[in-house]
């Protein structure tokens, strides 16, 4: 199993990952490429468990990540 952990060695859960996907989506002056292409591409983000994260897209894309 594959883990992803921070510089400090505490695991990253999707909370974290829900965090960081928030406040791209709420920037009113997205400069990052990826802000932008989220706020294009995706409605919400939900952590339902700390090891599942699920985007909702606005519309079908098959070029999401």
């Amino acid at each position: 199993k594959n883990r992803v952990i921070f510089h400090d060695g505490s695991q990253v859960t999707s909370a974290d990952i829900k965090f960081g996907a928030d406040r791209m989506l709420i920037d009113p002056d997205p400069r990052i490429a990826s802000a932008a292409n989220l706020q294009r591409k995706v409605e919400k983000v939900e952590a339902p468990d700390p090891a599942t994260v699920i985007a909702t897209l606005l519309k079908r894309d098959i070029f999401f990540d």
